[in-house]
């Protein structure tokens, strides 16, 4: 028992050693108009898929109507945290053209069936 808590005060100490020393690191913030200022409305569905390849997972959410919402996560890989770009697409003479752009609060996650059917679903994106 003496040991154990030996071991949880030399802990505690190299835990605040390090946040006193910064090694600790902070994901910088996403800025994401700079990612939705790539993309504008009236784009092909397939130049925005290209523009925002750099996120860290995306998800693709499909309709009855044929139209298309894509999730684009960027930043923390935490789901408190992660920077959520939706882009929503809608069929235009058999091609599917952007007509919305826009993000989500991070707390959308949690929000029961809210993307249920995207694909892979976005539940995935943090059990990896």
């Amino acid at each position: 028992m003496k040991h154990t808590n030996r071991l949880i005060v030399y802990m505690l100490l190299a835990l605040a050693g390090m946040l006193l020393s910064g090694c600790v690191s902070h994901a910088e913030p996403v800025d994401y108009e700079a990612i939705l200022s790539r993309v504008h409305e009236g784009d092909e569905r397939e130049r925005v898929l290209r523009a925002l390849s750099d996120a860290w997972y995306h998800s693709e959410c499909r309709y009855p109507s044929g139209a298309v919402q894509d999730i684009f996560l960027y930043g923390p890989k935490d789901r408190g945290e992660v920077t959520i770009v939706a882009i929503s697409s809608k069929l235009r003479d058999g091609q599917l053209i952007v007509d919305h752009l826009g993000t989500f609060e991070s707390y959308f996650l949690d929000i029961p069936g809210y993307f249920a059917g995207c694909e892979p679903p976005l539940k995935d994106a943090f059990e990896r």
